[in-house]
């Protein structure tokens, strides 16, 4: 009898430590200059924050990854690291958006762009004023060139 109790006793401890695990923790707002903690999101202050669809400026995000990037070059990069951290830090020819992950042009060196019927053919209008750290404007061909660069071929 003992080593039923035993069991049941185990089993119960098991299985509230899982559920432990799964509770998820209050969010905490971060703090701002002065040190002082920013309202939460159940706050009754008066004070407003930003939508989740709004970007509020400032703060600080930080992301772990597994290992180093090897290089910061989008051209070169062939491991996950390196291509990471060259997403943030080069804009590319389309954006993403962060809650539907729909190919949208805000973030990008893209106006619009346009799909032919049969998938096939990407026409993109590139934004005016777009240029190198030289001063030089990006223009389509910069983009063939990266295009043909990491191995895709032209049709």
């Amino acid at each position: 009898m003992p080593t039923k109790r035993f069991s049941v006793l185990t089993l119960f401890l098991v299985f509230a430590l899982t559920l432990a695990g799964c509770v998820q923790p209050a969010p905490m707002a971060p703090s701002d200059a002065t040190g002082e903690t920013a309202p939460s999101a159940g706050s009754t202050s008066g004070e407003t924050s930003a939508a989740p669809d709004q970007v509020a400026p400032g703060g600080t995000w930080a992301r772990a990854e597994l290992s180093d990037a090897s290089n910061l070059n989008p051209i070169l990069s062939s491991e996950t690291a390196s291509s990471n951290v060259s997403n943030f830090l080069f804009t590319g020819l389309v954006g993403q958006d962060p809650f539907s992950g729909a190919l949208v042009p805000e973030g990008s060196m893209s106006e619009s762009w346009e799909v032919s019927d049969d998938g096939l053919i990407w026409t993109f209008q590139l934004r005016d004023g777009v240029t190198w750290s030289d001063g030089e404007p990006i223009d389509a061909a910069d983009f063939k060139f990266t295009y043909a660069t990491r191995g895709h071929r032209e049709h």
